[in-house]
């Protein structure tokens, strides 16, 4: 059976224990647990769930639709900051998703910290999940403005980049403001 890690598969639901729906096939079985399912299924049943590995680096499966996906970026919050491994973002799973340290600045006094927003996506590796962040030059890949900021308005942005004379925000729908 393929899987496509970070991405939804569609798979047979086998059995259902007390804690979780098992689904997969002959050869492989993947974990669902009960709280990740958003309705009650059927063995024989074919469901859509979407794939990750859990703490153990073992597949598992949700229901749940992340913010983010391997091919669709978006702006998710950082919720912790650990200086060893990177920082923490929710991506609406029940996991958090690591930013390395290696995709950060080298001043740790630099890095985004708890509440800040970071525009990301997916990135899947052999045996993990991780985020990784789009550069300042290919977010108009991602987010179109559909119209012009008007003099005077306020506006949500997010802080890109630090360039020596100031500091360029992106507003959610792609706007880039200079400070």
């Amino acid at each position: 059976m393929y899987l496509e890690m970070g991405s939804f598969n569609t798979l047979e639901v086998l059995r259902e224990t007390d804690i979780s729906f098992i689904l997969g096939d002959e050869t492989q079985e993947i974990f669902l647990h009960k709280k990740q399912a958003t309705r009650e299924l059927v063995a024989g049943e074919r469901v859509e769930v979407f794939l990750y590995f859990d703490n153990q680096k073992r597949i598992t499966a949700t229901m749940k639709k992340p913010l983010i996906g391997l091919d669709q970026p978006g702006f998710v919050e950082v919720v912790d900051v650990n200086p060893r491994l990177g920082v923490f973002l929710d991506v609406g799973l029940i996991k958090d998703l690591l930013l390395s340290r290696d995709d950060l600045s080298f001043v740790k006094k630099e890095w985004p910290q708890k509440g800040d927003m970071i525009f990301c996506r997916m990135r899947a590796s052999r045996n993990q999940l991780s985020a990784k962040l789009i550069l300042r030059y290919d977010i108009p890949k991602y987010l179109k403005p559909t119209k012009d900021l008007v003099v005077g308005e306020r506006y949500d942005a997010y802080n890109v980049y630090k360039t020596e004379e100031g500091q360029v925000f992106i507003t959610p729908e792609g706007h880039y403001i200079y400070v």
